[in-house]
């Protein structure tokens, strides 16, 4: 009963801090997101720029698109239904998502965030061999990610550094959920809104 409690009082108390936050006035921002995730043994960059609203610094509604970098091939070694001996394949991934991130701390220089995006996207598998793609398998899959995100400012609000962890799963079929896996990311930040401001207050 105590837990269920602590759990209630938790949910509301982050959905009534959401609402405060919506009655602000929004600020626009856009912002390119490059996380570290994995195809098998592989790790592969993700790539994402998204735009949207923030409220109060607390709260940011967003829409963005995302694909993969450049994979590298992997050779089937095991596969011979094409009948042919050396087939490498290769894999590409496009989605649009939308999301909210919630600063759930503040405090000085640091700011600690959860945020949570789904969306939908397609999967495209290239069989081929030496340059010849010899066949194509295209998914659509429904991503899903949520994650944790901290950032320290080092010149505030301008200039920070930012670490992100999460999962990103794959809801679809079977071969479009095998891609499901952690993701991570370190680096700096740049608060391009509130340098522009800055240039136009001067």
């Amino acid at each position: 009963i105590c837990l269920n409690s602590i759990l209630g009082y938790s949910q509301y108390g982050v959905l009534d801090s959401v609402k405060v936050a919506l009655k602000h006035e929004p600020t626009f921002f856009v912002g390119m997101h490059n996380r570290n995730t994995f195809i098998q043994t592989n790790t592969i960059r993700l790539y994402g720029i998204i735009a949207g609203l923030s409220y109060d610094k607390k709260v940011k509604l967003y829409a963005g698109i995302y694909g993969y970098g450049k994979v590298k091939k992997t050779l089937l070694l095991s596969d011979n239904s094409f009948g042919i001996d050396s087939v490498y394949r290769d894999i590409s991934s496009r989605n649009a998502s939308v999301g909210i991130d919630y600063t759930f701390y503040q405090k000085d220089r640091i700011q600690l965030s959860i945020p949570l995006q789904i969306g939908l996207g397609s999967i495209t598998y290239r069989y081929q061999e030496a340059e010849t793609v010899i066949a194509k398998d295209k998914l659509v899959y429904i991503p899903l990610e949520i994650g944790t995100k901290a950032q320290l400012a080092l010149i505030p609000p301008y200039i920070g550094l930012t670490t992100n962890i999460g999962y990103r799963i794959h809801l679809g079929k079977k071969e479009a959920a095998l891609l499901t896996s952690p993701f991570f990311s370190m680096g700096v930040y740049i608060q391009a809104g509130e340098v522009y401001r800055l240039i136009q207050e001067r």
